[in-house]
């Protein structure tokens, strides 16, 4: 099967707005860039430099990485903390719903049964 072509965007055509207009506003590189930079450039894998995280020296690759992982740790510490906040056995629950039923692979979160469906959830 042959690959889509991929035609590139039309240009729009900005012929029919006056350069007066204060309605019109036109986006700089700059903005543009501030705008687009947290999905071409993700926190986690490029510096403020835009530097790609592999591209570093070795000492600046593992100050990197060790912040990286200290701030997703302060994260997960944040959304443990809430679901205990809720209910004590929060976590738990979550774990179980979203770890244990799921990655087991024996299709508890959906069992048919002619007539009947149940549905297997702990809340908390």
């Amino acid at each position: 099967m042959a690959s889509p072509i991929i035609l590139p965007p039309p240009t729009l055509e900005t012929s029919h707005l006056s350069q007066d207009d204060p309605s019109v506003t036109s986006l700089s590189e700059k903005s543009e860039l501030d705008i687009l930079s947290h999905v071409l450039y993700p926190d986690d894998s490029y510096t403020p430099d835009f530097v790609y995280w592999a591209d570093l020296p070795l000492k600046q690759k593992v100050r990197f990485v060790l912040n990286v992982d200290k701030t997703e740790i302060a994260k997960e510490w944040a959304a443990t903390k809430a679901l205990f906040k809720r209910s004590k056995f929060g976590p738990l629950a979550w774990y179980f719903n979203n770890g244990i039923l799921p990655g087991a692979g024996l299709g508890l979160e959906g069992l048919v049964i002619p007539g009947k469906v149940f549905r297997f959830k702990i809340s908390y």
